[in-house]
């Protein structure tokens, strides 16, 4: 996965570096955080140069996640633009989906 695993606590650091991003948050035993894994893995293959990936394990960082980012649940994925959240999808969504968004994103 291209992804790169950090802390919640380090999210706003790492929004902050890198002028887009992408963060999947995902928690255990969570099918649909399962079918967005593998539709994200597919989308972006071992690497992406153009866009900062990270994972975020959402169950250790509650608090955080809902207060500065507005997530209550998993999966998410958010986009951040220059340090803050641009746009957010909740839930699997069909992978054209997640492509289209990815693509306006890039954009930027």
């Amino acid at each position: 996965m291209a992804f790169l695993p950090i802390s919640g606590t380090r999210l706003p650091l790492v929004a902050n570096i890198y002028e887009k991003a992408v963060v999947y948050v995902w928690l255990d035993d969570c099918d649909p955080c399962e079918t967005v894994r593998r539709d994200l893995d597919e989308i972006f293959g071992d690497v992406c140069e153009d866009l900062a990936l990270f994972a975020v394990y959402g169950p250790a960082h509650q608090e955080l996640l809902a207060d500065q980012y507005d997530v209550r649940g998993g999966p998410a994925v958010l986009f951040f633009y220059e340090g803050l959240v641009d746009a957010r999808l909740y839930g699997a969504q069909y992978q054209d989906v997640f492509e289209t968004e990815i693509e306006k994103h890039r954009a930027l």
